[in-house]
């Protein structure tokens, strides 16, 4: 998910894309320049992990930008297991520190924005985000009135998709679930608690409850549960049997070792890629960024995109609850991949998401 404001707050400390889908449908390599919006980071570090050789990563947030800058600097000072502990996927008395620790290899701007927040550091940064803290809430308040400890450990413990479905049906689907959710997750509490409310500007649906909930339970009936960070994390507060892409060991190995080059930039997208030359670009990975636009912005990025893309350049993003595509007067030049959007849909763990774009650009 993206982020939108300029407020100075980490709202998203998480990606909420699927990264391994991200992988999968850009497939960066070392002579690839990606542009990717940065949200939490681990899309970028996915990025670099994945091979890509120049990484523009790219947020309207500040805050943003820093807790990206620090995941890198600890992922390529600290040892695995140390690191899992710091950004908070393993308990850890010692975050303090350990940032301390690798305070020489930060930028001053960053060690200061965490030095005077040091609460974020305490409670590990990947769970300190609005939206994080928002899915909190919820495992806290709402859950356990529609589903005990022992429920939710049954479900995420099942390998077995038919077993799954049918577990699901007989056990989790009732009214009160539904309700708790339908409210939660409503826009109402979502613009409260969880997402700015510029997200919902040009929303122009009524029962955003509803389609959550939708959204939801096709995840828990139909897909991958078991290992399914996403879905753990947002039931848990923990990845259960699977870690997101940058934070497996085999990819941490290739963070430390990669000799990418990595910008990351706080600016308006438009601004950016305004700034770019002529067919300089391989990949875009644009996450919900035109949820907050306009029609009429959504056109302005598209025409840079063509503009600054080389031959043959990839471009992903996810529409939410606004539904924007590529301007029909563009259409001659951006091919949908559709086989591989056939192909990647049905294995996607992120549940959030109505539709998922993969385009091919032709000059």
């Amino acid at each position: 998910m993206l982020n939108t404001t300029t407020d100075n707050k980490i709202r998203y400390s998480q990606c909420w894309e699927d990264a391994d889908l991200v992988i999968e449908a850009l497939n960066p390599g070392p002579d690839d320049t990606v542009m990717s919006v940065t949200s939490g980071g681990c899309n970028t570090l996915s990025m670099i992990a994945a091979g890509a050789g120049n990484v523009i990563s790219v947020d309207i947030n500040k805050a943003q930008t820093l807790l990206s800058k620090l995941k890198y600097s600890a992922m390529q000072q600290l040892p695995y297991e140390s690191y899992l502990q710091f950004i908070g996927v393993e308990p850890s008395a010692n975050r303090e520190q350990q940032f301390d620790q690798i305070k020489p290899y930060l930028d001053k701007e960053t060690f200061g924005y965490f030095d005077k927040n040091r609460k974020i550091i305490k409670e590990g940064i990947i769970h300190t985000g609005i939206f994080e803290r928002y899915l909190k809430k919820f495992r806290k308040y709402i859950l356990p009135l529609a589903k005990s400890k022992k429920a939710v450990s049954r479900l995420l413990l099942i390998n077995n998709k038919k077993i799954q479905q049918q577990h699901f049906h007989t056990q989790w689907y009732n009214k009160r679930w539904r309700l708790f959710v339908k409210i939660f997750f409503g826009k109402t509490v979502m613009q409260l608690l969880g997402r700015h409310k510029n997200m919902f500007r040009y929303n122009r649906h009524e029962n955003v409850g509803i389609i959550m909930l939708n959204r939801i339970e096709a995840a828990f009936a139909h897909g991958p549960v078991f290992q399914n960070p996403y879905l753990h994390y947002a039931l848990t507060g923990k990845y259960g049997n699977a870690l997101p892409h940058y934070l497996r060991l085999e990819n941490f190995k290739l963070l430390k070792e990669a000799n990418s080059n990595v910008k990351l930039v706080t600016e308006n997208i438009i601004n950016l890629l305004k700034k770019q030359p002529n067919h300089t670009i391989d990949k875009f990975n644009l996450s919900d960024i035109f949820e907050s636009m306009s029609e009429d912005e959504c056109n302005t990025v598209m025409e840079e995109i063509l503009r600054v893309a080389k031959n043959g350049a990839i471009l992903i993003f996810w529409n939410n609850f606004v539904n924007r595509d590529v301007p029909v007067y563009l259409k001659n030049h951006f091919i949908l991949n559709k086989p591989l959007i056939d192909k990647l849909i049905p294995i996607e763990k992120v549940f959030f998401y109505e539709k998922f774009f993969i385009y091919t650009i032709q000059q």
